[in-house]
């Protein structure tokens, strides 16, 4: 055995920084995917919940048509697959929300009139980039909006 090479070889440091930047890079892009994946998620929960919004306000514009109302909901959003669910509903509204009634003729527990309601539910699956393991492959977003008409 030649032991004068095995202490040269050992003691060379050439190619060491190209052995840290590979490993380094490898970390960096799969940082860079996560976060981009994240941010796409984040994104597409933002869209969904607007396009809640949007569709109470065309409710609000224009009355209650649910084919119209989903379909300016599935106009306003660039996600493919939108769920839209619009609903119209008597209430009355209180302080943790709106409780629906049956009829708009029977008065609230307050005394006051019951309105008329427009619900708007909008789901989507987000489905991320890549697969990672120990978690789901989709995840399910939802937003409801609710608009009084009269």
């Amino acid at each position: 055995m030649n032991f004068a090479c095995f202490r040269t070889c050992m003691r060379d440091s050439g190619g060491v920084a190209a052995i840290e930047f590979a490993v380094m890079a490898g970390l960096l892009m799969l940082m860079f995917i996560l976060l981009t994946d994240l941010g796409l998620g984040v994104s597409a929960k933002m869209q969904v919940e607007n396009a809640a919004q949007y569709g109470a306000q065309y409710a609000f514009n224009n009355g209650y048509d649910a084919s119209a109302i989903q379909s300016a909901v599935e106009s306003s959003s660039n996600l493919a697959e939108l769920n839209v669910t619009p609903t119209s509903f008597c209430g009355c509204p209180g302080g943790s929300g709106v409780t629906s009634q049956s009829d708009c003729a029977t008065p609230c527990g307050d005394g006051s009139t019951p309105g008329e309601f427009v619900s708007v539910l909008v789901t989507h699956t987000y489905v991320p980039i890549l697969p990672y393991p120990g978690l789901q492959s989709g995840y399910a977003l939802s937003s409801q909006s609710t608009v009084r008409l009269k």
